[in-house]
């Protein structure tokens, strides 16, 4: 069952379903939640995965750093050329057992040439959202800080057995 803003709220204010939010009103949606950017960065070098995680190797990623268009803005820009970045969420999320969140850009970031690959996320506690993002747009691509950027969808799945309580 798809939960609504009205449980959303519920599950955040007394469950605490998602912590370090920046403004609820803003944020909940009629049937979802927006998360915000808090940090980017730009992979750099190459990733290795085997088997056995024994020679796994997860690439360099350098910060870039936001900057202020104006002396005045209160909040900086990430100017991000055509490439492939990681980036997190001002928000953690505590996902219960039985329930699960699907994390998807929003339309406007898909419309603008900026790709988010949809994730799913299970049973958790406290945890930042760390993902990918790739600017596929030869004129690249401006985030301001805070800007909401993933719609988080949440999914009960009690009563269903299996790994993870879905």
């Amino acid at each position: 069952m798809y939960l609504g803003a009205e449980k959303i709220k519920k599950k955040i204010e007394e469950e605490k379903l998602v912590e370090n939010y920046i403004h609820l009103d803003t944020q909940l949606k009629e049937n979802n939640f927006d998360l915000t950017v808090s940090s980017i960065s730009e992979i750099k070098g190459k990733g290795e995965v085997d088997f056995s995680d024994k020679e796994r190797h997860i690439p360099k990623a350098n910060p870039v750093q936001p900057r202020k268009k104006n002396p005045e803005d209160k909040y900086g820009w990430w100017m991000l050329p055509k490439g492939n970045y990681v980036a997190k969420t001002n928000e953690k999320l505590n996902i219960p057992k039985g329930t699960i969140a699907i994390l998807q850009p929003r339309l406007s970031l898909l419309q603008s040439g900026l790709n988010i690959p949809l994730r799913i996320i299970t049973q958790t506690k406290g945890t930042e959202v760390h993902f990918n993002l790739a600017v596929t747009t030869h004129n690249g691509f401006e985030i301001k800080e805070n800007a909401r950027i993933i719609s988080t969808t949440f999914i009960e799945t009690k009563g269903n057995k299996g790994y993870g309580g879905y």
